[in-house]
């Protein structure tokens, strides 16, 4: 088992409905942007939250006078849109990465002692699924780290 296998991966799903508000404006953002409406990311352990995550979400969860800022700056939502902007957006990563950490059937730490002690026949399809699911479990819980780090640097006031 490799602690950091760097071919481990989690691909996270990014979408926006058709009946979002503004949605034709964040559409356009999104071309713009080189993003697809629909877009899947891999997470990575060398890069647990691209910035291409934050970029899609920041459109995404624009409002209407942030999505005016966005157009006018040219930047695509490379950086920080508003305080407001970026709050909603690492707490619903907050709230997804949870969920999915939560969704796992066995946490990372208890198939990890299960490997450890020989619960799976090393190589067999229990053992392989347990090493799959404790890479995707390590990039999440890090994606979720990456996610508390940056909400910290969000000034108090805009908490």
């Amino acid at each position: 088992m490799l602690k950091d296998n760097p071919h481990d991966t989690y691909d996270l799903v990014l979408s926006t409905y058709t009946l979002a508000s503004d949605f034709v404006k964040k559409v356009l953002l999104f071309a713009n942007s080189g993003l697809a409406l629909n877009l899947t990311i891999s997470l990575t352990a060398s890069d647990p939250l691209p910035s291409s995550v934050l970029q899609y979400m920041r459109i995404q969860r624009a409002t209407e006078s942030e999505l005016a800022t966005i157009d006018s700056r040219t930047n695509k939502a490379h950086g920080r849109v508003t305080a407001r902007n970026e709050r909603e957006v690492l707490d619903a990563l907050r709230e997804e990465f949870g969920n999915v950490l939560d969704g796992f059937s066995r946490p990372a730490v208890q198939l990890e002692a299960m490997i450890k002690y020989g619960i799976f026949e090393s190589g067999g399809k229990e053992w392989m699924a347990a090493i799959v699911s404790i890479g995707e479990q390590r990039i999440v819980r890090r994606a979720l780290q990456e996610v508390e780090r940056l909400r910290s640097l969000i000034e108090p006031d805009a908490l």
